[in-house]
């Protein structure tokens, strides 16, 4: 055999090989069986990293995949980077080229807010001939991209047919193009930028039948690091068009690991992330039927007790929003031992594919019911709108309104709602600063006292649960309080912020030197009229009074953010105040002795503390 065919035959036979190794790593899915589905489970997963990887969405796929056939892989960023490899995407392979730049909400490089992808990822560039591709199983795909003011314009083919070109320059908002009809099997979509900057999102192979409501798919929205705040800094614009280009019949959402293991959201922050989020999915696609889980434990105890206080919750919230709830922490068997054990996890956190498997069985038959719900889902039901009103405006003319930086007034004989019980459900802000102060929950409601001081009433904290929340004061740096109670506790929404932070030396005393802010414990404390020692580590120390109302003041040096009013705000230092109270105060800016002292007499007048005693002051003179 002479050299030239010699070469030839090597050429032809590594080609052979070659050709067989990719048909072997395309693999042909099963036919949909349109006629099997009980209802459209065009599902979208909203999630973190246990999301992104992909062995839950997976598990889900596979089981869609073996009862009623393939229809497509779903929604995947472009990012190439993202969650790609270790998940299931057997029928969807993604190549960047460098001249793409990733794009993402948080880790390695953080964007900056609000963010604009709808999962916070997806790849952007400026650089003519940017190139990416993706080899995909269907008869048409779904290209996701973002329109912006200043975009450019991208070139899009498959399998080197006719060209579709998008334009992206236009009002920010989510676009998408597709491109099919075409035989099932596997093709190659390109898609190549002729000017910049492009901003590339996502893609959705696709199998027919075309129609969204006539498929079972999983839509995967997932991004390693996120809290449910993350998903809140979207732009709520890019989030909202990109959710009604998916049509999801079924949202899932789950979040809440890095919110307990990282950010430290304590659980009404963590409640009100969910509510914006659901608000915005429902808005959106007001068909679409949520369902929510909670996470499961992982190996960390400090995690763990914060996931403790969102299961106390978890149940309660979904039913103010209309969302169903599933507990993953039961499907999945308890602590991160015993998982461990089992074989079901891949490190600390996140679950291989063994532990998918498991999860995704449970949320299979759970997405199953709840899109049988249809149209039964339970409605929202918002807390405040029920409850009679008690009470009545504050005096346009009293004192506190005539000290200049008046931010928030709460007073128990002013303006309130209260249940069928007689507990609070909102109590009106008086500054009119629209500050109005809320039960987030049923168990935290504080009880009214109505006619406890003469005909005025009060507000009882039991010291179990019973708290507050109001609009963050974060510019407070003056605060006046009337109550009878063992110790005063304000709340920053943040674990690792409690500014108040109290008894921690000296139990029931004042704010502890160790960890109350040094705003607070520089600053200049007040009770009855009289100076006393902040820092609960001497015996000057605040102390207060449960047995008569006292008036409390407190002089900062500083701006000193807070939003609770009767719990520390903090799960792993649950503290609840116990007692009564009678008025609350907001400044801020510090007020002078003279402004402070006025306010004092007026509200010591008002609630009848004879106790209440103040020096002379120099300005008096």
């Amino acid at each position: 055999m002479n050299l030239k065919y010699w070469i030839l035959s090597v050429v032809l036979i590594i080609t052979m090989n070659h050709e067989m190794i990719y048909a072997q790593e395309r693999p042909t899915p099963p036919s949909p069986k349109s006629t099997a589905l009980p209802a459209g489970l065009n599902v979208l997963v909203i999630g973190d990293s246990n999301t992104e990887i992909g062995h839950i969405t997976g598990g889900v796929a596979r089981l869609f995949e073996d009862k009623y056939g393939y229809f497509g892989s779903g929604y995947h960023s472009l990012n190439a980077t993202i969650g790609m490899g270790s998940g299931y995407l057997p029928y969807l392979k993604i190549t960047n080229d460098t001249q793409w730049e990733p794009y993402t909400m948080l880790w390695p490089k953080a964007a900056a807010k609000p963010y604009l992808a709808p999962e916070g990822t997806g790849i952007t560039s400026s650089k003519p001939e940017a190139l990416t591709t993706v080899e995909f199983y269907g008869t048409a795909i779904d290209v996701y991209w973002l329109a912006q003011p200043d975009g450019g314009r991208c070139v899009l083919s498959v399998d080197g047919g006719a060209k579709q070109a998008i334009d992206t320059k236009g009002e920010r908002a989510v676009r998408s193009s597709r491109l099919g009809t075409f035989a099932a099997g596997w093709h190659k979509l390109t898609a190549m930028l002729e000017t910049g900057p492009v901003m590339l999102l996502g893609c959705d192979a696709r199998m027919e039948p075309a129609d969204p409501a006539k498929r079972a798919v999983i839509h995967k929205w997932g991004k390693g690091w996120a809290t449910t705040k993350d998903y809140v800094d979207i732009d709520p614009v890019v989030f909202a068009t990109a959710i009604k280009l998916v049509q999801p019949d079924v949202t899932v959402i789950l979040l809440g690991t890095n919110d307990h293991n990282l950010a430290g959201n304590n659980r009404d922050q963590y409640a009100a992330n969910l509510r914006e989020i659901v608000s915005r999915v429902k808005t959106a696609v007001p068909n679409t039927r949520v369902l929510m889980l909670s996470t499961f434990q992982v190996n960390s105890p400090w995690s763990n007790n914060g996931l403790a206080e969102y299961l106390k919750i978890l149940p309660e919230l979904c039913r103010q929003i209309g969302a169903s709830y599933w507990d993953m922490s039961t499907w999945f068997g308890g602590p991160w031992t015993k998982n461990q054990e089992q074989g079901l996890m891949q490190d600390a956190v996140h679950v291989n594919q063994k532990g998918g498997e498991k999860i995704a069985g449970q949320l299979f038959e759970g997405i199953l019911k709840v899109a049988k719900e249809k149209p039964g889902m339970p409605a929202a039901s918002p807390l405040d709108t029920t409850g009679r009103a008690v009470g009545k405006p504050l005096p346009e003319s009293a004192i506190p309104r005539q000290v200049a930086g008046l931010a928030a007034w709460w007073s128990a004989d002013g303006q309130a709602v209260v249940d069928d019980t007689g507990k609070v459900i909102r109590l009106t802000d008086a500054s009119g600063n629209k500050s109005d102060a809320v039960a987030p929950w049923p168990s935290a409601r504080p009880q009214y006292l109505e006619k406890s001081i003469g005909d005025r009433p009060l507000l009882h904290f039991d010291g179990k649960g019973s708290h507050l929340l109001f609009p963050m004061q974060a510019e407070a740096q003056t605060i006046f309080a009337v109550l009878r109670a063992d110790v005063l506790i304000l709340g920053h929404p943040y674990f690792n912020s409690r500014p108040f932070n109290h008894g921690v030396v000296r139990p029931k005393k004042a704010f502890s030197l160790n960890y109350a802010a040094k705003t607070v414990t520089d600053g200049k404390g007040f009770l009855n009229g009289q100076p006393v020692h902040l820092p609960d580590d001497q015996d000057t120390a605040l102390e207060f009074d449960p047995a008569q109302l006292q008036v409390f003041s407190l002089v900062m040096t500083g701006p000193t953010p807070f939003s609770y009013l009767g719990w520390g705000g903090s799960w792993n230092l649950d503290r609840y105040m116990k007692g009564d109270v009678a008025e609350f105060l907001v400044y801020n800016r510090a007020l002078t002795d003279a402004e402070r002292q006025k306010v004092e007499q007026y509200l010591a007048a008002r609630w009848n503390i004879g106790s209440y005693s103040a020096p002379v002051l120099k300005e008096n003179r």
